[in-house]
């Protein structure tokens, strides 16, 4: 589904922290309520409400299917649920959903490729908690593959599916980008929570289907 560049060296210590010890997310809508206490956290320390987070004016992508599929992969990680558990809970994986999305644009490459994340990458850890991720220089949506197109006839390329579902529908986007989102976040393990897909299809569907054993019941549930 992607293929993941390594073009910079990673960016360590210096953007792993901010100097007052609080946990170091840079939210991409801009400055956020805190609404609620954590019980996991120090008592001086508030959590937002993940509603305040669904900030889809700071995404340079604006079209329907777009929004639409960011609406559904909020909605879903925004819950307590199988799916939300395996990203690490609900608000920090939510800040980096909005973080990768908003560094996502449109462009045309091959039809197999659903979504490329490429440059090079920084790494970040909130301290308080341990939750540690990374994020791509830039994201590309292919407007030839599954997330905007399905073959329809002869003369087109084949446009693989997305899992269990078809390309070019609902369910195929938010699968898409939970599996973008999965490539980011560091597990209890040490690991990312899948591995690069590099040039490997394979790799990339076994990828898919480690995302849609954790979320597809969720995405199974949209309309």
């Amino acid at each position: 589904m992607r293929h993941v560049t390594f073009l910079l060296a990673l960016t360590l210590a210096a953007s792993s922290y901010v100097s007052n010890n609080r946990p170091a997310f840079t939210d991409a809508g801009g400055t956020t309520n805190p609404l609620a206490r954590s019980s996991i956290e120090s008592t001086d320390v508030v959590v937002p409400d993940p509603l305040t987070l669904f900030k889809p004016e700071a995404l340079s992508i604006k079209d329907r299917e777009f929004i639409t599929a960011y609406r559904d992969g909020f909605t879903i990680l925004s819950a307590d649920n199988n799916c939300s558990r395996f990203y690490g809970g609900t608000v920090d994986p939510l800040k980096v959903f909005n973080q990768m999305l908003a560094k996502f644009s449109k462009s045309y490459i091959d039809a197999k490729t659903g979504i490329k994340m490429t440059g090079g990458y920084s790494n970040f850890l909130n301290s308080m908690n341990g939750f540690s991720y990374r994020l791509f220089a830039k994201g590309i949506i292919n407007q030839w593959g599954a997330f905007y197109k399905e073959k329809r006839f002869t003369s087109e390329a084949f446009v693989p599916g997305v899992g269990s579902f078809s390309a070019n529908t609902r369910k195929a986007r938010v699968l898409m980008l939970l599996h973008e989102l999965a490539h980011l976040i560091r597990g209890t393990n040490g690991r990312w929570l899948i591995p690069d897909d590099g040039f490997d299809y394979e790799q990339s569907r076994r990828n898919t289907d480690t995302v849609e054993k954790q979320c597809g019941e969720y995405i199974q549930k949209l309309g």
